[in-house]
């Protein structure tokens, strides 16, 4: 089999940066993007390399989950608190419900 055609499959279609750019958003991996496209991860990183587009919205779409996480780490590790609700039930049968504010325990 020539070298083009057995690459052809490989190659890189600029509707693939809109759907990077969603994946990428949904906190997918490299891995899982190159699963996405049906190619391997190497080729993800190729594509990176030549395909400027590509590489932006990559960037920018994993942003926002890179963000969550780091707010997600610095949270756990410094303890925050959080609104949550407690509810009590009397034997009568009625129930009865009380805001309560509770501190996250921190695991640093």
């Amino acid at each position: 089999m020539p070298w083009a055609i057995c690459r052809s499959r490989f190659l890189y279609k600029p509707k693939y940066a809109a759907a990077a750019l969603r994946a990428s958003q949904a906190g997918f991996t490299d891995r899982e993007l190159a699963d996405l496209f049906s190619v391997t991860e190497k080729t993800i990183n190729n594509w990176k390399l030549a395909h400027h587009e590509f590489a932006t919205v990559l960037r920018l779409g994993k942003e926002g989950p890179d963000e969550r996480v780091t707010r997600s780490l610095y949270q756990r590790a410094n303890g925050y608190d959080y609104e949550t609700v407690k509810v009590f039930c009397n034997a009568a049968g009625e129930v009865t419900k009380v805001p309560v504010t509770r501190a996250a325990a921190s695991r640093a």
